[in-house]
C-alpha cells in the first residue's frame, strides 16, 4: 500500500509539472502570437503612413507654384477690398488633413522667402557665416537651436576668386548647419517659429520680393545697402505688391547705381523652389517628413529631395 501511495504521489506531481509546463508553453505561444499581431498591425500602420506621406508630398509639391500664385492674387484682391490695408505676404500655407483615420499636418512654403545659408557661405568666411545665422535666429525669435547648436559642416566645393583659404561650402540639409537638430525644432509651431521658417539650404539664393516678410527682407539686405534704401524698398513693395523688381527699384528715386545692382542681384519676383513638411500625429510619437522641390517652371519639377524622422 505504501508503494502504491508513493507511486500515486509521484504520478500526481508529474502530472502537475506537465500541466505547469503546458501552461507556460501556451502562455509563451499566446504572447508570441500577440506580439506578432502587434508587429503586423504596426507594420501595416507604418506602410499606410508612408504611402500617405508620399502621396501628399508628390501631389501637393507639384501644385505649390500655382497654389502660391493663387494666394498672391487672392491677397491682392482682399487688400484692395479693404481699402489698401498693409500688405501681408504669404510665404507659408498650413493645412490639416485626415486620411484613413490618421491626422497629417502640412506646411507648404516658398523657400525663396528665407535667408539662404549657401548665399551667406558664398560671401562670408566660415565663422562669420555662423555668426550671421545666429543673428537671424535671434532676430526671428527662434527659441530652439541656440547659439551653441550652430555648426556648419560641409565638403569643399569650389574656391572663391582671390580667397584660396576660404572655400565655398555647399549645404544640402539642416544637419550640416546645426548640431543634431530635431524636426520639431526645425519646423516649430504656430506660436514658436522654427529654424526652417527663416533659413533655407535650397533655392536660387534670390528672395521673392512679393512674398518675403518685411523682417527677412531687412535681414537679407541690411549688410549690403543703406537702411533708408531698405525701408523705401519695403514700403514700395507693400504699396505695389504685384510690381516686379525693376519697377520697384525705379520707384525708389535716385539711389546709388551700386545699390541698384545689389538689389537686382538679390531680389526676384518669381520662385522656383518650394517645400512641404508632413507631420503624422500619433498617440505616442509624431513622424516628420520634409520634401523640397526645384522647379524649372510651374508644374515642371526637375529635382526632388526628401528627409524623414
Amino acid at each position: 500500500m505504501k508503494a502504491q501511495s508513493r507511486q500515486s504521489g509521484f504520478a500526481l506531481v508529474l502530472t502537475l509539472v506537465l500541466v505547469l509546463l503546458a501552461g507556460v508553453a501556451l502562455t509563451a505561444i499566446a504572447q508570441r502570437s500577440s506580439a506578432g499581431a502587434v508587429a503586423v498591425a504596426s507594420s501595416k500602420d507604418e506602410l499606410q503612413r508612408r504611402w500617405a506621406v508620399m502621396s501628399l508630398q508628390h501631389t501637393l509639391l507639384h501644385l505649390a507654384p500655382n497654389v502660391f500664385d493663387d494666394l498672391d492674387q487672392q491677397s491682392i484682391v482682399e487688400r484692395d477690398a479693404k481699402n489698401n490695408q498693409p500688405w501681408q505676404p504669404k510665404a507659408q500655407l498650413l493645412q490639416t488633413v485626415t486620411l484613413s483615420g490618421q491626422q497629417y499636418d502640412l506646411v507648404m512654403a516658398d523657400e525663396q522667402t528665407k535667408i539662404n545659408v549657401n548665399r551667406l557661405l558664398s560671401e562670408e568666411r566660415h565663422a562669420r557665416a555662423e555668426a550671421l545665422i545666429r543673428d537671424v535666429l535671434h532676430a526671428q525669435r527662434v527659441p530652439y537651436l541656440g547659439s551653441n547648436r550652430v555648426r556648419i559642416r560641409s565638403l569643399k566645393l569650389s574656391t572663391r576668386e582671390g580667397d584660396s583659404d576660404n572655400a565655398f561650402l555647399s549645404l544640402g540639409s539642416f544637419d550640416q548647419v546645426f548640431n543634431d537638430p530635431m524636426p520639431a525644432e526645425l519646423l516649430g509651431t504656430a506660436r514658436r517659429p522654427g529654424a526652417s521658417n527663416c533659413l533655407t539650404c535650397w533655392g536660387s539664393m534670390q528672395l521673392n520680393i512679393r512674398r518675403t516678410p518685411d523682417s527677412i527682407v531687412q535681414l537679407a539686405l541690411q549688410r549690403h545697402v543703406p537702411q533708408d534704401v531698405v525701408d523705401l524698398l519695403i514700403n514700395a513693395r507693400n504699396e505695389s505688391p504685384s510690381a516686379n523688381v525693376s519697377t520697384l527699384i525705379k520707384g525708389l528715386g535716385p539711389i546709388d547705381v551700386k545699390h541698384q545692382n545689389v538689389l537686382k542681384s538679390r531680389l526676384t519676383e518669381t520662385s522656383s523652389c518650394y517645400s512641404i513638411w508632413t507631420v503624422a500625429r500619433g498617440p505616442q510619437r509624431d513622424w516628420f517628413a520634409l520634401a523640397v522641390g526645384q522647379f524649372e517652371q510651374p508644374g515642371q519639377l526637375i529635382t526632388w529631395r526628401e528627409f524623414s524622422w
